[in-house]
């Protein structure tokens, strides 16, 4: 078996974690014992073996080879199974497909109702390869689209990672995010926010910040 394909098991049990702490009926005490086979533990590569993991409500209260499962507690058996934390992609943009950097189609034939639809499949398919948390760097001229995406997998409404979002670039005229070399007899509307000035680029982060808080 590959790498890859190992980490794409292991990434999957993390996944399975995730998905039945979420999903299942709740305890009284809230307590939640996950038994892993072999727990890995990333910052200094160290295996442990026949580990508890003790979730109280969202919380990791407890991990180790030595935790007790409280009487009560609702148990997850992985025990035949490698376990590890949920990885983090630190530069996404789950509003720009694979096609659309091809341009086939160009990303300028889709509305930004359809490129939401499909953020969110984008945000689905993250989270069951293991990945639970996202920095997406700018939603790529989909506007706040990003924060919605975000918004909705706060509130349990689609299935997602956690979501760092950036909402739209910022830019100069003529700067990385312009539409270069297009017919500029055509208005398109610009990917990014143009800001030409200190006092633009004040005002803009105030407004897209504003608007990310407020939704």
């Amino acid at each position: 078996m590959t790498n890859v394909r190992i980490l794409k098991r292991f990434a999957a049990v993390t996944l399975a974690c995730l998905l039945v702490l979420c999903s299942g009926p709740a305890r009284a005490d809230g307590v939640t014992a996950i038994r892993c086979g072999l727990l890995l533990n990333p910052v200094d590569g160290s295996i442990t073996r026949n580990a508890i993991i003790l979730v109280r409500s969202e919380r990791i209260e407890q991990v180790g080879a030595n935790a007790r499962v409280p009487d009560g507690a609702r148990v997850i058996d992985l025990s035949a199974y490698t376990v590890l934390p949920g990885l983090i992609d630190s530069h996404t943009h789950i509003l720009l497909q694979p096609e659309d950097e091809r341009g086939l189609p160009p990303v300028i034939t889709k509305s930004q109702a359809f490129r939401t639809v499909q953020g969110v499949a984008a945000a689905k398919k993250d989270l069951e390869a293991g990945f639970t948390t996202l920095r997406d760097v700018d939603s790529e001229g989909a506007g706040f689209a990003d924060v919605a995406i975000r918004d909705a997998i706060n509130r349990g409404i689609v299935p997602g990672p956690r979501l760092l979002v950036s909402t739209l670039a910022l830019t100069i005229t003529g700067g990385h995010m312009n539409n270069a070399g297009l017919n500029p007899d055509i208005d398109i509307p610009e990917p990014a926010a143009l800001t030409d000035s200190r006092d633009a680029l004040v005002a803009e982060v105030r407004r897209q910040v504003n608007t990310e808080l407020t939704g």
